[in-house]
């Protein structure tokens, strides 16, 4: 996720003409001043983006109450073992 944000956002500045116009063999350099200016706009998409994440967990439930995050151990009952040996010969 990280590295697909740094990526975008070196692409949008080289899109937007970063070194347009310059040698072929100074891309990298003009490469390296993108992903150095692209650290901002990454870090702000990434925290937009973990905020996003809270809201929708919080809202799908996932809150610190006992009935809504654990897990509970649902016994094998009498009709589980009838099902499965009928189930289990084929």
């Amino acid at each position: 996720m990280v590295f697909q944000s740094l990526d975008a956002s070196v692409k949008m500045q080289m899109l937007r003409g970063l070194g347009s116009g310059r040698r072929k063999f100074l891309k990298p350099i003009f490469l390296l001043i993108a992903g150095i200016s692209a650290i901002v706009p990454t870090i702000v998409h990434l925290m937009r983006g973990a905020k996003d994440i809270a809201i929708s967990a919080d809202t799908r439930g996932f809150r610190p109450y006992k009935h809504r995050t654990y897990f509970v151990d649902i016994p094998m009952t009498s009709t589980d073992y009838y099902m499965l040996a009928i189930f289990l010969p084929e």
